[in-house]
């Protein structure tokens, strides 16, 4: 097995900045359920059970994976992640405003608040992709492709 990288990487204020916020996205989520209680359980589609849902989703599990997959890549896939600490910064706040934005827009129905939930989250996801994927296509072998192989 191709060992950890740790010069790789990136610098720790990257993917903790995501890391860091889950636990206010989860706090988040206890809160919404305290306050709805037995209205989540009325109907899957009433907006008081898909606004926590979302808050989980995409607070709770998109910040872990966004930061994990930043921290990742570099050090366990040796895959360069373009941007560095300024990218995750903006795909932090993208992430972030359009999680919120989709929340708040569900919980108190506004099309103009999942509108722009929806915009910064397609965002968020366009930024993930443009700074991990170029660092993903095959290109000259590097010293983890041409080991003979990476299963014991």
């Amino acid at each position: 097995m191709v060992r950890l990288a740790l010069d790789q990487a990136p610098a720790p204020a990257g993917p903790g900045r995501f890391l860091h916020t889950v636990p206010a996205w989860g706090a988040l989520a206890g809160l919404m359920l305290m306050v709805e209680g037995p209205a989540l359980l009325l109907s899957r589609w009433s907006p008081a059970t898909v606004a926590p849902v979302h808050v989980f989703t995409l607070g709770v599990l998109g910040n872990a994976m966004f930061g994990s997959l930043l921290q990742f890549l570099p050090a366990a896939a040796g895959v360069r992640v373009r941007g560095g600490s300024r990218e995750a910064a903006w795909l932090h706040g993208a992430l972030n405003l359009g999680s919120a934005a989709l929340v708040a827009g569900l919980w108190w129905p506004s099309a103009l608040l999942r509108g722009i939930g929806a915009c910064a989250l397609a965002l968020a996801f366009l930024l993930l992709v443009s700074a991990t994927l170029p660092g993903c296509w095959p290109g000259p072998a590097t010293a983890c492709c041409t080991q003979a192989s990476v299963w014991p």
